[in-house]
């Protein structure tokens, strides 16, 4: 703990405005530029890291099928990270029950590789594995969240509030109060759930409920995609739903792939709890247009067929101004960032 400590007081001297930019969302810009074109690439001429990128991109926009091809590709390379995803495609996400084979010798790999994520699913779900096995990563888990802690001390800050949880839930909550004075963002969200689950003394009325929302807005604030999504569904668990709008608009903005398919029904008016906003045409027919192009079908094969139907149905209601709007709205979008899912996978 001193380690990370001393790490979270040496970033905190010399961070003031600029600690709350850390964990802006760039993952889409970084690999805009490869992941879209990867299909017209054979998986063998590629890099290690080549392959990752692709793969991991690919999954995330629902492609799983595909995408297994490089992620295997770069795990037969030696790429940890890839190893990793490749076990969870291996297992169909299915992480709680008895892992497959062939992802159990991908996680091993992946954990002894490095990759700390490998690292936490084999002490808490690799049941295959021996007492001793499974303490050993464990171990080796808690030790690469001390190195983290020289290079990334939010984020260690964090995971190891999650780790100590379960042991010591006063060490966690420490660090999970100094993981969120540096504005991370999934410590933000898991002290506004530690808030709904009851924790924490609060004297006013509704105070609980203003303080769990101010932890979701500061998350999201941050753009991190989870956060934002989450945020959206509390505003609109409360009837605020003049500023989901905006922050299904920030989502999008964002990457966010599913932000695409609710804001295409938002602006073909086939929202029920949007009718407030007015019809867009264009808008629709660019998101739905982005969205059908970009997403796969391997998961959420249902909205995918129903974004597609209304699409044709909103072609057929509009005229020739409306279809060059929407091709420009199409063109803006596609140059400015790659839409995925950011899912629990996707922070390798």
């Amino acid at each position: 703990m001193l380690l990370i400590v001393a790490a979270y007081y040496k970033v905190a001297a010399v961070l003031t405005s600029a600690k709350k930019l850390l964990f802006s969302v760039v993952f889409g810009l970084s690999v805009a530029s490869f992941g879209a074109s990867a299909d017209s690439y054979d998986v063998d001429t590629l890099s290690a890291q080549q392959a990752l990128e692709s793969g991991r991109l690919l999954r995330a926009q629902f492609k799983n099928i595909e995408a297994r091809n490089y992620l295997k590709h770069a795990a037969d390379m030696g790429n940890a990270d890839a190893a990793y995803l490749y076990a969870m495609e291996l297992s169909n996400y299915n992480t709680t029950i008895r892992t497959p084979p062939r992802a159990r010798d991908y996680l091993l790999q992946s954990a002894n590789g490095g990759n700390r994520h490998a690292m936490r699913h084999l002490y808490i779900h690799g049941d295959w594995l021996t007492d001793h096995e499974q303490a050993y990563w464990q171990q080796q888990y808690h030790d690469a969240l001390v190195t983290l802690g020289q290079k990334d001390a939010p984020q260690a800050l964090y995971e190891l509030a999650q780790y100590y949880q379960p042991i010591d839930p006063t060490l966690s909550e420490q660090y999970l109060n100094m993981a969120v004075d540096f504005k991370q963002p999934q410590a933000l969200m898991e002290k506004a759930k530690r808030y709904q689950a009851g924790a924490g003394y609060f004297v006013l009325p509704g105070e609980r409920d203003t303080q769990v929302r101010k932890m979701y807005l500061a998350a999201a604030q941050t753009g991190y995609i989870p956060a934002m999504r989450a945020y959206i569904g509390l505003l609109e668990d409360k009837g605020r739903y003049e500023e989901a709008l905006h922050w299904r608009e920030e989502a999008l903005q964002a990457g966010d792939l599913t932000s695409l398919a609710a804001l295409g029904f938002v602006y073909a008016g086939q929202s029920e709890n949007y009718q407030f906003v007015p019809t867009d045409l264009a808008k629709a027919r660019a998101y739905m247009d982005i969205y059908i192009e970009t997403a796969g079908t391997n998961r959420l094969k249902n909205l995918y067929l129903s974004v597609e139907e209304s699409n044709k149905n909103i072609i057929q209601r509009m005229n020739v101004t409306q279809g060059e709007r929407a091709e420009n709205i199409e063109q803006k979008l596609r140059s400015n960032v790659d839409y995925y899912n950011h899912d629990r996978f996707w922070d390798i």
